[in-house]
């Protein structure tokens, strides 16, 4: 088993070397060999050699480096931003419309008649005698007329 406490250990046993007293070989010719990394002679299995490439051609940004930065943004436009937009411009228009008698299903999922419509707060009877007041945009869904008697028979 190694045991690698100091730093010198721990470079001995991530080369391989498991006795302490074993020297290091020193070639003496470079600055890394005086301290003792001598890169070249060492087997070192998970660090690759890392060469240099050649500079790229001197410009600025082109096109084809911005295309895909652009094409994901009209994707997120068009599969997330209109749809929500086109949505929320039909929940305006529909609680716009809100009338006395419609029946309506609110975001807590009380089905109920519309009785009174103000400007911030509408009064729904969800049984009879029994109205609650909410909010216009706790309204998420106008049913159909009927409905009501229709979902108490079922």
């Amino acid at each position: 088993m190694l045991k690698c406490a100091t730093f010198q250990a721990r470079r001995r046993c991530f080369v391989g070397r498991d006795e302490q007293n074993e020297p290091i070989p020193d070639d003496g010719k470079s600055a890394r060999g005086q301290i003792g990394l001598n890169l070249e002679r060492r087997n070192y299995v998970l660090i690759s050699n890392a060469f240099a490439q050649a500079a790229p051609a001197a410009g600025g940004m082109d096109l084809f480096g911005l295309l895909p930065l652009v094409l994901m943004f009209v994707l997120l436009y068009f599969l997330m931003i209109r749809p929500q937009a086109k949505r929320a411009k039909e929940h305006r228009a529909m609680l716009g419309g809100l009338q006395k008698g419609d029946e309506v299903v609110t975001a807590g999922g009380a089905l109920g008649k519309i009785i009174r419509v103000g400007d911030n707060f509408v009064s729904v009877e969800i049984a009879p005698n029994i109205e609650i007041q909410v909010q216009k945009s706790s309204i998420t869904t106008l049913l159909p007329k009927g409905t009501i008697k229709t979902a108490g028979q079922g």
